[in-house]
């Protein structure tokens, strides 16, 4: 593990929604790191980023600002096109990264991109925030422990209402569509949650106000449990993923619950509960106030910056999504692509070495 210094220097590669209402308000508030620089490539952003933080020096280009501030980790959050190829030119350049979802925008740039970091001794921590919530390490705990028996299928979705996407985010060369930007989280998820890899998949893609903006996915996991997901960017805002088993069910609602909901699997006590949690959801609870914030106040992504900072000092309580967990999540999202197009059940990382 490459020496860092103390207290660690980060920088933030693109400046966008993401990284100016999440990443910087973060970063700002964490201890023991200093936010040195900030890149884009757009001059407005470089603006907005020296007006909201002027101690930090702003770049045109992260090649750039890797030369002239010297760090020990770089953050990624630019459009999904150049995720890739801003990993590898910051790995090559002997940093840390922190790179946004997804991996990239293409299956063999996922795989140039692991190709350069296996190796090298750095953390390539991908931005799979959402392992760090606290309801889903509980549904994680919950499924272990077999609290749900036979696990029977697992259904999610995750959708945001229609609005005025980025251009980027309209065209799926550029890195757009709901698989990409919103299905990636859930496919890794799945993968977490169940502790095995996502053998086969079908998909159904439409193009509304954008293209690739809805996606159903009827997925099989190596270890026989089914999966059915619906992502949308232009539907209403909704995150759920629901795991059934015939011992019951637990629920995982990120924009409405703090924790896991169980409901077992008889009609009598299962409505009950049900109606005990609507009851109860209508009493505010601490934290609440999060749950309206969301999903930009979401808690999971300040703890995953804190997982990053350290796994580059070398203190990591726990494993982290990396880049390979990227590549994975990228063979499914290839086959499900490849699904639409033959509108065929397609098998996942076929000739692929992960």
């Amino acid at each position: 593990m490459r020496q860092i210094s103390d207290p660690p220097r980060l920088t933030l590669s693109g400046f966008g929604q993401l990284a100016r209402e999440v990443h910087l308000p973060i970063l700002r508030r964490m201890a023991g790191v200093r936010l040195i620089a900030i890149a884009d490539i757009q001059t407005t952003r470089r603006e907005e980023a020296h007006r909201l933080f002027p101690e930090a020096r702003v770049y045109e280009s992260q090649e750039e600002m890797l030369v002239s501030s010297p760090c020990d980790g770089v953050i990624i959050s630019a459009s999904p096109s150049v995720h890739a190829s801003l990993a590898r030119g910051a790995i090559q350049k002997s940093k840390h990264v922190y790179l946004e979802k997804p991996a990239a925008a293409t299956l063999a740039e996922a795989v140039r991109l692991v190709e350069t970091w296996r190796g090298s001794g750095l953390v390539g921590m991908m931005g799979f925030n959402y392992r760090f919530s606290r309801a889903i390490e509980s549904m994680r705990e919950k499924m272990e422990a077999g609290c749900v028996g036979r696990i029977q299928i697992i259904r999610s979705v995750f959708s945001a209402s229609a609005r005025v996407l980025p251009e980027w985010k309209a065209s799926r060369n550029t890195g757009g569509g709901a698989l990409l930007d919103l299905g990636s989280h859930h496919i890794d998820l799945f993968r977490y949650l169940c502790g095995s890899e996502i053998e086969t998949v079908q998909a159904h893609v439409r193009s509304g106000r954008t293209e690739d903006d809805s996606v159903i996915l009827q997925m099989t996991m190596r270890n026989g449990v089914a999966i059915q997901s619906f992502f949308s960017l232009g539907a209403v805002e909704e995150d759920i993923i629901e795991v059934y088993g015939d011992a019951g069910k637990l629920t995982v609602d990120r924009y409405a619950l703090e924790d896991v909901q169980f409901t077992p699997p008889s009609f009598k006590r299962g409505r009950l509960l049900r109606f005990a949690n609507q009851v109860a959801s209508v009493v505010p609870r601490p934290g609440w106030w999060k749950k309206l914030r969301s999903p930009w106040h979401e808690p999971s992504y300040e703890a995953a910056f804190t997982q990053f900072v350290a796994a580059m000092r070398g203190e990591a309580v726990r494993q982290y999504p990396d880049f390979e967990d990227g590549l994975r999540c990228q063979v499914v999202i290839d086959a499900a692509e490849r699904s639409a197009q033959a509108g065929l059940p397609m098998p996942c990382g076929e000739g692929v070495k992960v």
